[in-house]
């Protein structure tokens, strides 16, 4: 069925909860943004503020990577921009494909934030002819079938299914026969791979729908602040 994230993730260094690896990404992005303002050193009641999450969680997290922070002094951002980077495999550009060029695909074309976690989208696929061979948003579009063929000149490292859920298990069977080990699914479909695959599901229709619930239904509740 291929690997949804787990409860924890080993690298050869260190095991992390998955919880803390989305919030580390989200540190990297928010704390790039700040060092990039021209801030030099923050401390943890600061970062506290900014991201919604406890002082105490933001020192654990960290911690899985390193020692990073100065007591009564606190964070230099140089530094600890520079140690995510590396320690979170972001230190280096990487490249995603995406299957699937209709209105949501486009939207991702030319959604800035990838760039944030030094992702671009280097190659779109579609079946509509009317749209091989066009550039979207500084991307060009190939027939699905030359997938393969991109794959092996682009070296892409994760794949973005973006087609209806009638397509979407044809088209991770390709992505996979095309060697990439990561696939973010936007299709609303549960995705059947081979268990070295990495999946991670993204339905739209469901995150509204329990939205709507908490909106309209729902009385009382503790909000996440880890998200």
């Amino acid at each position: 069925m291929g690997w949804p994230m787990p409860k924890r993730v080993c690298s050869e260094k260190a095991c992390l909860p998955a919880e803390s690896i989305r919030r580390l990404v989200r540190y990297y992005r928010d704390i790039k943004h700040l060092r990039d303002e021209g801030e030099k050193v923050v401390s943890s009641f600061f970062l506290s503020d900014m991201l919604g999450v406890s002082p105490d969680q933001i020192r654990k997290d960290l911690s899985y990577l390193g020692e990073f922070g100065k007591p009564g002094v606190g964070y230099d951002l140089d530094n600890l921009v520079k140690n995510l980077e590396e320690r979170l495999g972001l230190s280096q550009p990487a490249g995603a494909v995406l299957i699937g060029v209709g209105r949501l695909g486009m939207a991702l074309m030319g959604y800035d934030g990838f760039r944030n976690i030094n992702i671009s989208i280097v190659a779109g696929f579609d079946i509509d002819e009317a749209k091989v061979g066009s550039v979207i948003s500084g991307v060009e579009v190939y027939h699905i079938r030359n997938i393969s063929k991109a794959c092996r000149r682009l070296k892409p490292d994760v794949a973005i299914i973006a087609v209806p859920a009638r397509a979407a298990q044809e088209v991770c069977d390709i992505v996979v026969r095309s060697g990439i080990k990561g696939i973010l699914n936007f299709a609303p479909v549960r995705l059947s791979a081979p268990n070295c695959i990495w999946v991670s599901n993204v339905d739209l229709s469901v995150e509204l729908g329990c939205l709507l619930f908490c909106s309209k239904v729902g009385k009382s509740g503790e909000k996440d602040a880890s998200s």
